[in-house]
C-alpha cells in the first residue's frame, strides 16, 4: 500500500486493552487486538525500527496485550518479543518495563511456538548484565527448565539462558545451580 494514502482507523486505546478479556471481548475487539500484536511483531521484524517502537511504548502494549488469553495475539506478542530482545541497545529498557514477568506467563501457553519464541527472548534479555536478579525474581530459572522439560528441542536456548544468568550473586545463586543440575539428570 502506498504510504501516502490513509489508513483505517484500528487503533487500540489503553482503557480497551486493560479492560478486555478474550471471553467478553467482542469479535470486533477481538480481531483489533490481534491487529495490533500482529502489526508489533511485523515491524519488529525490522531491524531499524526496533528501537523506535520500543521508545513509542510497544513493551506496555505487549505485555498488556500478552495477558490475554487468545492464542494468535500471544503467538504474536512472542514473537514480536523475540525479535525486540535481539536488539542490545534496548534491551535493559525491555527489562525495566516489566518483559520478563510477562515472558514468564507465556511459557504456560499450550503452544510450543509460543514458548519457543519467549525462550529466545529471555535468552537475549539475559545476556544483559546487571538485571540477573530481576530474571530470577520473575519466575525465569523456573520457566525455562519446565519448557525444556516439556520441549526437548528448547533444551539448547533454555540452557544457553541458565549460562547467562551465571552472573546471579548469592542467595538467588542456589536456584540457579539447582536449574543448572536438572539438566544433568
Amino acid at each position: 500500500s502506498n504510504d501516502n494514502e490513509e489508513a483505517e482507523d484500528n487503533s487500540v486505546t489503553s482503557t480497551e486493552l486493560a479492560d478486555a478479556t478474550t471471553s467478553g471481548m467482542s469479535h470486533q475487539n477481538r480481531q483489533k487486538r490481534r491487529r495490533l500484536a500482529m502489526s508489533f511483531a511485523t515491524l519488529a521484524a525490522k531491524p531499524w525500527k526496533r528501537e523506535k517502537i520500543v521508545k513509542e511504548g510497544a513493551i506496555p502494549a505487549l505485555i498488556d496485550l500478552s495477558a490475554l488469553s487468545d492464542g494468535q495475539i500471544q503467538r504474536s506478542c512472542a514473537l514480536a518479543f523475540a525479535y525486540l530482545c535481539k536488539e542490545p541497545s534496548i534491551r535493559g529498557q525491555i527489562i525495566r518495563e516489566g518483559a520478563f514477568a510477562a515472558l514468564v506467563a507465556m511459557t504456560q501457553s499450550h503452544s510450543r511456538k509460543v514458548k519457543a519464541d519467549c525462550c529466545r527472548a529471555i535468552c537475549n534479555l539475559c545476556m544483559e548484565n546487571g538485571f540477573e536478579f530481576n530474571a530470577v525474581r520473575d519466575g525465569v530459572t523456573f520457566a525455562v527448565v519446565h519448557v525444556a522439560a516439556a520441549h526437548p528441542d528448547t533444551i539448547d536456548v533454555c540452557l544457553k539462558t541458565l549460562l547467562n544468568l551465571s552472573h546471579v550473586a548469592y542467595p538467588r545463586l542456589e536456584e540457579l545451580t539447582d536449574a543448572l543440575l536438572h539438566f544433568n539428570s
